[in-house]
């Protein structure tokens, strides 16, 4: 057994019947960790799997039903980036208009919104500048104020609104 396996038998023996969070990079992993310190011979009482995200979204859920707010799947935020590009790459913007609409394209403006959501980011802070083409932070920027005011306006809330 590993240092890790090693030390997780140590506290669920020493701590057998108390409640263990168990924060991995997937619940797959974390499984596959206690599952080792169980057939190593050591009975893990009380374990919890999760990860940074499931932990992140188990510490806001009280605020955000208060809200009355629900996370958005990766799917329905993928959904509502396409539609936000769709309307942006057909009107008149300056950088996005001279693009080809795809599947591909909204998935790559979805993980630079996401991107910019998790580093704190918002469309004020964007420098023309900073841009090989000026006129794509512009554009860049509109489709983050549309895809928060979307959000906003359908109570959802991303991952980076949640931590």
């Amino acid at each position: 057994m590993n240092t890790l396996g090693t030390t997780l038998a140590h506290i669920v023996r020493d701590h057998l019947l108390c409640p263990k969070w168990l924060i991995a990079p997937s619940l797959r992993v974390g499984h596959q960790w206690t599952d080792a310190v169980v057939r190593g011979g050591q009975p893990a009482v009380n374990v919890r799997v999760n990860t940074v995200k499931g932990f992140a979204l188990d510490l806001a859920a009280p605020e955000m039903a208060v809200k009355g707010a629900k996370l958005i799947a990766a799917d329905g935020a993928a959904i509502l980036v396409d539609a936000i590009a769709s309307r942006l790459l057909q009107g008149k913007s300056a950088y996005l208009s001279n693009l080809q609409p795809s599947a591909g394209l909204s998935q790559t403006m979805l993980s630079a919104i996401e991107t910019m959501r998790l580093a704190g980011i918002d469309a004020r802070m964007l420098r023309p500048d900073a841009f090989e083409v000026a006129a794509k932070a512009k554009d860049v920027g509109r489709l983050l104020q549309e895809y928060l005011k979307q959000l906003d306006a359908l109570g959802l809330m991303d991952y980076a609104a949640v931590l």
